[in-house]
């Protein structure tokens, strides 16, 4: 593949994170970060890491609804909808951001952030990367080193609160929990 139809594959799914992002250092980075997930451990990330995740939820919701609303038959939209234990006809992308990016501070207008000075920024809390982000500036090598996080680990559960057995919609915020 060439050079620039990898940068066009990295455009078209990677929106947000083509700006700062070739597609070499975004797939190892997504790559480094499936690994993370794959073990017991927590780890701390910062706003390139989010601005990856950013992404892949909207593609997520993106192939998941699009094939939910191209299904032919009744049998099709049940095998697609099936998501683990749960058939789920619809991801909501702003709800799934709202719950797991703590900070979108990344998808503020650049002109508008750059003009906040370092006080201005500091005085919102737009992080170093989120304004090198808004700008366009690519990361550099340590700003996507994936560190273990060492503060007090969240409780675990084995449930969402946010989906159940009749949910149709995921993130399902008028869900209650089946006892």
């Amino acid at each position: 593949m060439s050079r620039e139809e990898l940068s066009e594959n990295l455009n078209s799914l990677l929106p947000n994170a083509s700006k700062g992002f070739n597609s070499v250092t975004a797939l190892t980075t997504l790559q480094g970060m499936l690994v993370c997930l794959e073990t017991p451990l927590f780890y701390q990330l910062n706003d390139y890491h989010y601005l990856l995740h950013y992404d892949t939820i909207a593609n997520l919701c993106d192939l998941h609804n699009d094939a939910e609303r191209a299904a032919e038959s009744k049998q099709d939209r049940i095998e697609l909808s099936q998501i683990g234990d749960y058939y789920i006809e619809e991801l909501l992308f702003d709800e799934m951001v709202d719950i797991y990016l703590y900070d979108i501070d990344f998808q503020l207008n650049p002109e508008d952030t750059f003009q906040l000075g370092m006080e201005g920024r500091k005085s919102m809390d737009v992080s170093e990367e989120a304004f090198a982000i808004c700008q366009g500036l690519a990361p550099h090598p340590e700003e996507l080193s994936i560190t273990i996080y060492e503060g007090e680990i969240p409780i675990e559960t084995d449930s969402s609160p946010y989906v159940g057995s009749k949910s149709k919609v995921y993130p399902d915020f008028n869900y209650k929990k089946e006892t």
